[in-house]
């Protein structure tokens, strides 16, 4: 199952689990793949928060092992990004 997908049955269960109003509005979305956009654009951002975050903290840092973990962070999501 892709991460885009995963998130999506997630979100479904959360969403009309925990907040009915939001449960409505994600059951009523005019096509399938409203919802994904929807998910897909949350994770996206995020991602791109996360990644600015590490970059700063790269250039910040003059530990090599840290860097090294940022590095490898960014590559995590860049992975992720593809996924979605």
């Amino acid at each position: 199952m892709t991460l885009l997908k995963r998130l999506q049955e997630e979100a479904r269960k959360e969403y009309v689990w925990h907040s009915p109003e939001i449960g409505d509005y994600i059951q009523n979305l005019d096509h399938p793949d409203d919802i994904n956009d929807l998910i897909a654009n949350t994770v996206t951002a995020v991602l791109d928060e996360i990644e600015r975050e590490a970059r700063d903290l790269y250039l910040e840092s003059d530990d090599e092992n840290y860097q090294r973990v940022l590095t490898d962070i960014k590559a995590i999501i860049t992975n992720k990004r593809t996924e979605i």
